[in-house]
């Protein structure tokens, strides 16, 4: 019958598609089943009266296959990329301070493939929640907010024993955010680092605010302040003896910081398991230098509290100081010689660079002098040449000596020159036509000295001649010269020390 070969053609249909899908199926030859019915009708659509159109066609079956065929390769390509790269991710949970064996890792690396490759939504809620919790953890001043959260009074800005203000700033001593970040500045310091980190199984106990109460007391801000000798504080940079730093209970800078530390919890007397307490430890914060070379600062266990009870402010106070001279000779003698060698290498590298740059200074300063001197020897080169060539016009413009027919008819001046080198001379000119500027021209052309800077004055010292260029007034028109007069010649400069002179001997 119609229902009998429509109940076959579905039956195939189902038996290749369930076969691309790895799976088996089962076929009922009840002609009277109602569910096959349904699943007939609501797979086909049919119509009871032709039988031909509820055969699926060739086409539609290989388009379903290669949309299957699709998106298998493409969920099996994903999950093999989410395992290779979960595969080169670094565990968090592997400790670079205890070696690890090669077969751990190779077992861990497969579990994190695994994980990724069957289960990527947890990896993406951890990272996600991680990501969360150090941001949580990111404070600057970790003390502010143990002070809100407990609702203890912060004491720590108190006037020390020398009466001033506290030596570091309150973020600088209550520090929050990276562990790692902390023993850094803790070894910057020569301090060692104070860890405190609540109970989170019992975060509103009070435990937790007793210790919070001890840390942010102003007495142990006292303590913490002083630094581990008198001659570290004198010496190097050191401002003090610990610093400290706390993170939120459960977070992964705790986890981190506990496991890092090799804290332990103390067992129960009862129960003789590890009881849920405070974690209050003091660390120091050792450099160690791997393999490759590269220094790491690595936390070292001095101390544990184990917060049963908690410390009040004058034990946490007593225990601290016990600390610091327990540890002065070792950890705080090291920290401290280290900061002073640093001082002396950063003045060394200071003083070189000091003199390396006194020398290009001075090369630059002799480069810039010796480029002046040139530059002046030209000049002066220059200035000479046109001197030498204003001499030769100034002698050929200079009058000639009158004769003795122009000595009869005309007034004859003579001049006698005296110079301050020794040197002298003497020229007649005609007084009627000669001006007062050949006089300065004869003294250029024969003496060499440049008429710009010289001063003629007569002997007795009432009268003198600057202008060098009067051509307007004669020699018989100038106050002063004679038939016969004598003149000396003075440099300005030469003249005017002196008339200093002259004035400081009449004083």
């Amino acid at each position: 019958s119609s229902s009998r070969r429509r109940h076959h053609h579905y039956s195939n249909n189902c038996i290749v598609l369930q076969s691309i899908r790895g799976g088996g199926v089962e076929i009922d030859d009840d002609d009277d089943d109602d569910e096959y019915d349904s699943i007939e009708i609501a797979a086909f659509n049919d119509d009871d009266d032709d039988s031909s159109n509820n055969t699926p066609s060739s086409s539609s079956i290989l388009s379903s296959v290669l949309g299957a065929f699709q998106k298998m390769t493409i969920a099996t390509t994903k999950t093999v990329l989410r395992s290779i790269q979960a595969a080169f991710v670094y565990d968090d949970d592997e400790d670079d301070d205890e070696p690890i064996s090669i077969s751990t890792k190779i077992v861990n690396t497969l579990g994190r493939m695994w994980k990724a490759a069957f289960y990527p939504e947890t990896g993406r809620k951890s990272s996600s929640s991680s990501t969360t919790t150090n941001d949580d953890d990111d404070t600057n001043d970790f003390g502010q907010y143990l002070s809100q959260r407990y609702n203890v009074p912060d004491e720590r800005v108190v006037v020390g024993e020398d009466s001033s203000s506290s030596s570091l700033p309150l973020p600088s001593l209550f520090l929050g955010g990276s562990f790692q970040e902390a023993l850094i500045q803790a070894r910057s310091q020569a301090r060692l680092l104070v860890l405190f980190i609540p109970d989170k199984n019992n975060d509103d106990d009070g435990n937790n605010r007793a210790a919070v109460r001890s840390l942010l007391s102003s007495q142990v801000v006292r303590v913490a302040n002083k630094p581990s000798s008198r001659k570290s504080s004198q010496d190097t940079s050191s401002t003090g003896s610990f610093l400290f730093w706390g993170a939120k209970a459960g977070s992964n800078e705790a986890i981190q910081a506990l496991k890092r530390t090799k804290v332990k919890q103390p067992p129960n007397k009862k129960s003789k398991k590890s009881s849920s307490r405070p974690n209050l430890v003091v660390v120091y914060p050792s450099q160690v230098m791997s393999s490759s070379g590269i220094v790491k600062t690595t936390p070292k266990l001095l101390a544990q509290h184990h917060c049963s009870p908690p410390p009040t402010v004058e034990g946490l106070a007593l225990w601290l100081r016990a600390l610091r001279k327990r540890h002065s000779r070792r950890e705080y003698r090291t920290m401290v010689k280290q900061l002073q060698e640093i001082k002396y290498y950063q003045e060394r590298q200071q003083g070189y660079r000091s003199s390396v740059q006194d020398d290009v200074n001075r090369k630059k300063e002799e480069l810039r002098l010796e480029q002046l001197q040139k530059k002046e020897a030209e000049q002066q080169k220059e200035h000479e040449h046109a001197m030498a060539q204003r001499r030769l016009t100034l002698q050929e413009s200079l009058p000639e000596e009158p004769s003795k027919e122009e000595e009869e008819s005309s007034v004859v001046t003579t001049i006698a020159l005296r110079l301050a080198d020794g040197r002298a001379g003497q020229r007649r000119f005609l007084g009627k036509t000669t001006s007062v500027s050949v006089l300065f021209d004869w003294v250029d052309a024969e003496f060499e000295m440049e008429r710009e800077t010289i001063i003629l004055v007569t002997m007795n010292g009432q009268y003198k001649f600057e202008d060098w260029n009067d051509t307007v007034t004669t020699l018989d028109e100038a106050q002063g010269i004679g038939r016969m007069t004598g003149l000396r010649v003075l440099e300005k400069n030469k003249k005017k020390q002196d008339d200093d002179n002259d004035d400081n001997n009449e004083e």
